[in-house]
Formats: structure tokens, C-alpha cells, sequence
């Protein structure tokens, strides 16, 4: 955990970067963030991250198709990246999405 401004201490996630997205986060492949749901975790890594955000939301903020949430081994679906919070310790990992046929 780090401190808040506060001079407690700030609940945070994990956020994991696949390599093909490091590049646009100063080569992190770990980012840490403030707790909360996990839209929000979204927004706060693109604004910490301008160039990473072009690549993973759309205008809207919403996560682009072609990437899914693990969040402690579970896919979260995408209608629900608003709702469900990521606690305090939680890994969450970004991934390319397979498709085709």
C-alpha cells in the first residue's frame, strides 16, 4: 500500500500490462492504482498514461472490444467494468482478446 496525501495509507491494485502495451506506460509492466471500481482504475491509468489510453478506451472510456479484464483469475465482463470494485490487493490484468474463425 502507499501513503495518501492524508498521511494514511491508500488501498491500491495491481494493474498487469501485457509487453505489446509497455512500451506506452514507460515500459511498466506493473502499475500500481487507487482502489475503486474498476472503470475508474481504467480512467486513472489513462491519465496517467495518455498515449496507453489512445490504445486501450475509447472516446467514451470504455475498454475497447478487442481487450478483457482478469481480475483474480476471472474474466470480468465488459458491461460490468462500472460496477464491480477492485479491493485492496487485487490484480487486474489487461489481455488481448483471441479472435477470428
Amino acid at each position: 500500500m502507499e501513503r495518501s496525501g492524508q498521511g494514511e495509507f491508500a488501498m491500491s491494485v495491481e494493474v498487469c500490462l501485457p509487453e505489446a502495451l509497455r512500451r506506452y506506460a514507460n515500459g511498466d509492466a506493473r502499475v500500481e492504482l487507487e482502489t475503486g471500481t474498476i472503470a475508474s482504475i481504467l480512467a486513472r491509468l489513462g491519465n496517467q498514461f495518455p498515449a496507453l489510453s489512445e490504445r486501450i478506451l475509447r472516446q467514451d472510456g470504455t475498454l475497447m472490444g478487442h481487450l478483457a479484464i482478469i481480475r483474480q483469475g476471472d474474466v470480468v465482463p465488459q458491461q460490468d467494468l462500472c460496477e464491480i470494485m477492485a479491493c485492496d490487493g487485487d490484480v487486474l490484468e489487461l489481455l488481448f482478446v483471441a479472435s477470428g474463425g
